[in-house]
């Protein structure tokens, strides 16, 4: 079986969005995190890369199993599922019509995949936005209490200094 001119493309298209989405979150990542952490922080997000890969790959071939096999009961016997489910190229022996079908449910098992995929991706970002804001709040909150602190501690530390100076100056002569 040829492998069509156009999954190339796809490929292509998959591949720039894999590599511009984790080179944009190592630099928003880079930002966040002092150069002191930064092997630690490229270490944390390419086990988190590999970890949600895992994850993403088992929910994907659980649907498209379960729901291919499910709508080709309807089709074909056990025996072409089950042949099909070993190899997708046993698609090709099929009688004319149900090979359209068979091809047919598997895009729209497909499209099932990717439109979960794309939900949960929708998610990470709302958490991811919600994260960075709330991490942002927090650095936020942690200066002002800082610039406080500097406020009250300043006047006592002009003071201690002044006391100190005066009892240097007091032990010179």
């Amino acid at each position: 079986m040829a492998i069509e001119p156009q999954q190339y493309g796809f490929q292509m298209i998959l591949g720039m969005g894999f590599g511009l989405g984790l080179s944009g979150l190592i630099v928003v990542a880079r930002m966040e995190v002092g150069a002191e952490h930064s092997a630690i922080l490229l270490a944390s997000l390419t086990q988190i890369r590999v970890l949600a890969g895992c994850i993403a790959l088992a929910i994907a071939s659980t649907l498209l199993t379960s729901h291919s096999t499910s709508t080709l009961q309807c089709i074909l016997t056990p025996a072409q599922i089950a042949a099909i489910l070993q190899s997708a190229a046993s698609i090709a022996d099929l009688p004319q019509e149900e090979m359209l079908a068979t091809r047919a449910v598997f895009g729209d098992a497909y499209r099932l995949v990717w439109q979960v995929m794309t939900g949960v991706s929708g998610a990470g970002w709302v958490v991811t936005w919600g994260a960075w804001k709330r991490a942002r709040d927090v650095k936020g909150l942690a200066e002002m209490k800082r610039e406080q602190e500097g406020r009250e501690g300043g006047g006592s530390g002009e003071s201690s200094g002044v006391k100190g100076g005066g009892d240097a100056g007091a032990s010179q002569a």
